[in-house]
């Protein structure tokens, strides 16, 4: 009985998944459909004499049934392609007795090493305390410079495996998204790595497509109420005695969801400029460094906040990172050519993608690239030397510290051997007493 209660459960979760999918889907249909209509039914009439204005017509069609399919298209790939989960990730690659590396174990790229303090970590304390549960981590290193508060690798529990940098889990899909950025519920989906760049292309095109809808239906609106003042009937409304509803409500959606989009595209491509999730932009990213953020005294803990992104590469860098490195890569909603790098390393030496001196990127690009990002280096070395500065100044503290208990409890023993001394000292006896007594004044 639970297990077919639990199967119901399942299939109404997947059935209201298909709402969202069907209502966008039939939305676009609808508005390509009335755009066309009207260009092709209304205004070609209109314009059979003039040769221009019949080519502005068909222009007009056919811009409307191009930013249609490729509306269709990006947001079929967003669904289709998915975000990227660490569950899948280690369906594919993960293994056994594999462990993260630590940034400060590295001296890749000319960043600094400390070993000292880099032989102290263990991955196995992020696992559940009093618990045999195996960790699951890929069969290469893992790039890791974020950390918990309290300075250990990031851990889900409740996916049971680690969370590379700029993962988190998602309390709709269940599962931990690499590089989230959000859930979105017209997707019915996560937006994370594989596919934020076709949920930002989606979002233009519908602001594009929105724009060609609202120009055609705003024509025709307004060629209906001025023939309706002048008590005339232009060619293509003949038959029309009424102005139909599509018209009107193809001039009013156009136009609300074209605002709203508009300004929520506008929002991620900032962050794509930024390098930034929505996630990341809400909340501060806590860097691994020698010091964990809790015991940060005499600066601000290292976050995002106080040092910045270091996945800021630049502006350009930064939506190559996403878009990817092609002009038609940032048009068309296509994989990007760095994901079809082949996976030995050998292709990722051959390509002919060049990053900036000032980022520090992993050998091998395809295997690393899905939880491996680049970083500003100068900034990750900025942060590191902090890191190390605020140690130092503990450590000067500490030994401060030290130093004055040691001088207070001296103090204590001579206080304390200064009262014994007095304590030594009796009281006057009986011939002191008879002295005072026979003294003469």
């Amino acid at each position: 009985m639970g297990s077919i209660s639990r199967s119901l459960l399942y299939l109404c979760i997947h059935l209201s998944k298909l709402i969202p999918k069907f209502g966008v889907n039939a939305l676009l249909l609808w508005s390509v459909y009335t755009h066309l209509s009207i260009c092709l039914q209304i205004f070609l009439p209109q314009n059979t004499d003039s040769q221009l204005s019949l080519i502005l017509c068909y222009m007009l069609a056919l811009m409307g049934l191009f930013s249609y399919g490729l509306c269709v298209w990006s947001y079929v790939k967003v669904v289709l392609t998915g975000p990227g989960t660490t569950r899948k990730l280690k369906e594919e690659y993960w293994y056994l007795d594999h462990s993260l590396n630590h940034p400060l174990q590295r001296n890749n790229g000319g960043q600094p090493s400390i070993n000292s303090y880099a032989s102290s970590w263990d991955i196995n304390a992020d696992t559940a305390p009093g618990t045999s549960t195996p960790v699951y981590q890929f069969p290469f290193p893992i790039e890791t410079y974020t950390a918990k508060d309290n300075g250990k690798l990031r851990y889900c529990s409740k996916c049971e495996l680690p969370k590379p940098d700029r993962t988190h889990h998602c309390s709709s899909c269940h599962e931990c998204v690499l590089k989230m950025d959000h859930h979105c519920p017209w997707f019915a989906t996560c937006i994370g790595f594989h596919n934020h760049k076709f949920f930002v292309q989606f979002l233009t095109w519908v602001v594009i497509h929105c724009f060609w809808c609202f120009i055609s239906s705003g024509i025709c609106v307004w060629v209906w109420l001025g023939d309706i003042n002048q008590g005339t009937k232009s060619p293509g409304f003949e038959n029309d005695e009424y102005m139909s509803l599509n018209w009107i409500a193809l001039l009013v959606v156009s136009f609300v969801f074209g605002i709203a989009v508009t300004i929520f595209d506008i929002f991620s491509i900032y962050m794509v400029i930024q390098n930034r999730t929505t996630l990341e932009n809400m909340e501060s990213i806590k860097y691994m460094t020698v010091v964990p953020s809790y015991q940060f005294r005499f600066m601000p803990s290292i976050t995002s906040r106080t040092h910045g992104s270091i996945y800021d590469l630049g502006k350009l860098e930064n939506v190559k990172q996403v878009m990817g490195y092609s002009w038609y890569e940032w048009v068309f909603p296509i994989t990007n050519q760095c994901f079809k790098l082949q996976r030995n390393g050998a292709g990722a030496r051959k390509t002919k993608i060049k990053f900036p001196s000032h980022v520090y990127f992993p050998a091998r690009l395809s295997d690393f690239y899905q939880v491996n990002f680049p970083i500003n280096k100068p900034r990750w070395i900025k942060i590191l030397k902090d890191g190390m500065q605020e140690q130092q100044r503990l450590r000067q503290h500490a030994e401060h510290q030290n130093r004055m208990k040691e001088f207070r409890q001296k103090e204590i023993r001579h206080n304390m051997q200064i009262k014994a001394d007095r304590t030594n000292y009796s009281q006057p006896g009986d011939w002191d007493k008879s002295d005072l007594e026979m003294d003469d004044f």
